[in-house]
């Protein structure tokens, strides 16, 4: 819930922090794991706790994600 707190989504919202403390896993993932797949549908969001995230659209890197940062939450949107 405290790696939560900061971050840009949920900040203003503790109910919300609080629902995706209670929802979420922490998972490792080893570098080069591809999380997202370009053009794919996906149903996750994550939250970088640690490290790095490297976003690539069509084969170039767009962004380099840290802590703090999300990726996915257009899955959200249905």
């Amino acid at each position: 819930m405290e790696a939560l707190r900061g971050m840009v989504l949920v900040k203003d919202s503790a109910t919300l922090a609080s629902e995706i403390a209670r929802r979420a896993r922490i998972e490792r993932s080893p570098a080069g794991r591809v999380l997202i797949e370009e053009g794919g549908s996906d149903s996750e969001i994550y939250f970088i706790l640690e490290g790095r995230l490297q976003v690539m659209v069509r084969g170039r890197e767009y962004a380099l994600l840290g802590p703090g940062a999300h990726v996915g939450e257009f899955s959200l949107i249905d």
